[in-house]
Formats: C-alpha cells, sequence, structure tokens
C-alpha cells in the first residue's frame, strides 16, 4: 500500500525541496500524509478542468508542477478561482503536491533535461547550490545554429507540432 508521505518521500529524493526558490510554495499543500494513495494525477497547473478530471477519476493525489496555493491564503472561499479549486478539491479528500522550483533546480530536473535536449555542453546552473546542483542551466553548443534550427531541435525534443519563435 501506498501512502500519500510515500509518493512525497520519493518525490523529495529527486527534487528535494530544499532546492526550491526561498519565494516559492513547494511540497505537500494539501492533504493527509497517512491517507492511501491509489489513484495520482499528474498536471502543469491545476486548473478548473483538471481538477474536475481529479474528482471525477477519483484521484488521491494530484501532483503538479505549479503549486495551488501559490500564494498565501486568508480565507479559502469559493469567490475565487483559487478558493473554489481548493474547495472541490479538499471536500473530495484529494491531495496536492507540488515541488515547482525545487524541480526546476534538480539535478535531473527539468532545466538539465532541456539544455541535455537541445544538445548544450558544459551544462552548469545559472545560480549554483550544493552538490552541483541550482537554478537554471547554461551551457553552449558545439557549432553554432540559427534561431529557427534551435527552434527545430526544441520542437523535435519535445514532441511539439507546432513552435512560434519571435526574433
Amino acid at each position: 500500500m501506498f501512502t500519500i508521505q510515500s509518493i512525497v518521500a520519493f518525490l523529495e529524493q529527486f527534487a528535494p525541496v530544499q532546492l526550491a526558490q526561498q519565494w516559492d510554495n513547494v511540497g505537500l499543500l494539501v492533504g493527509d500524509r497517512e491517507r492511501e494513495a491509489k489513484k495520482v494525477m499528474t498536471c502543469l497547473t491545476v486548473t478548473p478542468d483538471s481538477a474536475a478530471e481529479a474528482i471525477e477519476l477519483k484521484a488521491d493525489l494530484i501532483v503538479t508542477h505549479h503549486p495551488l496555493p501559490f500564494t498565501e491564503l486568508n480565507r479559502i472561499t469559493t469567490d475565487s478561482t483559487v478558493g473554489r479549486l481548493l474547495w472541490d478539491i479538499i471536500g473530495e479528500r484529494i491531495a496536492i503536491y507540488s515541488p515547482h522550483t525545487a524541480f526546476d533546480s534538480a539535478q535531473k530536473g527539468i532545466n538539465q533535461r532541456l539544455a541535455a535536449g537541445l544538445g548544450l555542453r558544459g551544462v552548469t546552473p545559472l545560480i549554483p547550490a550544493d552538490n552541483g546542483l541550482g537554478s537554471g542551466r547554461w551551457g553552449w553548443l558545439e557549432e553554432p545554429i540559427t534561431l529557427a534550427q534551435l527552434g527545430e531541435r526544441l520542437k523535435h525534443f519535445l514532441h511539439l507540432k507546432h513552435l512560434q519563435i519571435v526574433d
């Protein structure tokens, strides 16, 4: 049996909350750590549609990149979108976990994966932290390429049909 806490522990091994930016709201944001987790849903951002899907599918946990709530709340009412989403999710006893900038900064997190997918060499964090970790990534390409070629590389890596570049 998996609990919310066992999944949280796994996620925090991959992206420790200590890597998050100080202003960020990461970790288990809503829920009961001891509750069983049979169904886990992932999304980029909790929206009315993704919340409705989690409720319909009877998810026990939503792992979302962007935190909900993002900022401190003085009240949870249905007068706002955030309040309505939280009210509905809490009413169904669904937990919410967000790694946000901890995942961005993790050794195998999103920034590292994007840098590797673009073929960057000598990749290092923009803002270093302990153990070679940190926020953002930078590196260089073996050979100069055009912005259009870089866009094509990104499209292929992310399996995108369309990419708009503003030059």
